[in-house]
């Protein structure tokens, strides 16, 4: 009797790692009829489970890790442990057929991987751009994300420090800096090929304004609350390392206006700050 031999089909409902890509990997196993199955329990766990040409179960397992890949990977050797324990396959007895046997606690399985961290953090260091109603300048940004695994929103500290910007206003120059740290959060809406967030935040500005030139000058100081929402890209070049690209526009809730000391001039100041962020981020 010829026992005819087959690639180890995978079906199931996983989405992180497919079933196609876990086949993808065992196209040079050849089995008796066996089959396996791959169910998706969260994002970073599957339940994989080995079929013999029965139809009954051989055996079970949870899987977990960090990433995809990972998952992919684990799934890829606890099969090929799997496979390997199991007698060659040979003619049904007329009376009687040995069972298989399901994998000792000596079969050479992959380790388990790490527990998944309670929470994960990011931080983002940059150059930042920006131009105030028509006045360009350039600065430095900073940003701390903190949340929890697998989840796609994630609460969000920055800070932006941006050069002194400057208007003309009767004989002399209005000079003004707004240094500012926000708090809000941000959603992941894309993962692959690129990641893609959107973000909105509470903006507390300090904004600082001084005379240059006229008979008399003087400084002032205010609170300028604004609202940031912003749009970010990134892409990954090592792991823990991304680089990115932000577009964020802030809106003040109050219009800020300069009125220039001993002459009837006022300077409103732009009421719309459109900045272009660059940097690199460290972190999950």
């Amino acid at each position: 009797m010829v026992t005819l031999l087959a690639a180890l089909p995978v079906e199931g409902d996983a989405a992180c790692p497919r079933p196609t890509e876990l086949e993808a990997l065992l196209t040079g196993v050849k089995t008796p009829g066996h089959r396996a199955r791959i169910s998706q329990q969260d994002e970073r766990a599957i339940e994989l489970t080995l079929f013999d040409e029965h139809g009954d179960r051989v055996a079970t397992r949870v899987l977990r890790a960090a990433t995809c890949q990972g998952l992919l990977e684990a799934g890829a050797a606890t099969l090929l442990a799997w496979e390997a324990s199991l007698p060659p396959a040979a003619p049904p007895l007329p009376v009687r057929r040995t069972p298989l046997q399901v994998p000792s606690a000596h079969t050479q399985l992959p380790p388990e991987p790490p527990p998944l961290k309670d929470r994960v953090f990011r931080i983002d260091v940059g150059l930042a751009g920006a131009l105030i109603g028509t006045a360009p300048t350039a600065g430095l940004t900073a940003a701390a994300l903190l949340g929890p695994p697998g989840a796609r929103w994630r609460g969000r500290l920055h800070a932006t420090g941006l050069l002194p910007v400057e208007g003309a206003a009767a004989d002399g120059v209005v000079v003004w800096l707004r240094p500012a740290l926000g708090l809000g959060a941000t959603l992941t809406v894309l993962d692959r090929p690129l990641k893609l967030e959107v973000g909105a935040s509470f903006d507390a500005g300090l904004l600082v304004a001084w005379g240059r030139g006229f008979e008399q000058n003087s400084a002032a100081t205010v609170f300028d609350p604004a609202l940031e929402t912003s749009l970010r890209v990134s892409s990954g070049i090592a792991a823990g390392l991304e680089v990115f690209l932000q577009l964020a526009l802030t809106v003040p809730f109050i219009r800020q206006t300069v009125r220039v000391t001993g002459v009837d001039v006022f300077l409103p100041l732009p009421p719309l700050t459109a900045g272009l962020r660059l940097g690199v981020a460290f972190g999950d």
